[in-house]
């Protein structure tokens, strides 16, 4: 079952709390997270603490702004090869996240969108 926010349009987004994994699945979900004046929205930022996996559906084209942003026990992320876009600080603060692997389909690819992972120790960022 996936929840559907309250935001226009609404967003589709599971949360499984035995396997601590968030899964994504459509763009309206990405879509939703933005930057405000109180750091980043994302409609599931109250599991932010909890998400150790995330898991993005195939029909997803895009990652959004801060989607993932302080998710400080994140440890594995599934892009699958529809995602085109990746959007600023979309990992930032994401230190437990080892590596990440991006799929080669992807057009856009916004510099500060991984930047964390790029100077947290141990991290890798391979391009397949």
């Amino acid at each position: 079952m996936f929840k559907k926010d309250n935001i226009k349009p609404y967003t589709e987004w599971s949360y499984n709390e035995h396997s601590h994994t968030l899964t994504i699945a459509s763009d309206a979900a990405m879509n939703a997270c933005r930057n405000t004046n109180d750091g980043f929205y994302q409609p599931w930022g109250y599991l932010r603490n909890d998400i150790e996996k995330v898991v993005i559906r195939s029909n997803v084209t895009n990652i959004g702004e801060g989607a993932f942003s302080n998710c400080k026990n994140l440890n594995e992320v599934i892009i699958p090869n529809s995602v085109r876009t990746i959007k600023s600080y979309a990992f930032n603060d994401c230190t437990r996240l080892p590596s990440i692997t991006i799929p080669a389909s992807l057009n856009t690819f916004i510099y500060d969108s991984i930047i964390s992972l790029l100077t947290a120790q141990a991290s890798t960022v391979a391009v397949c």
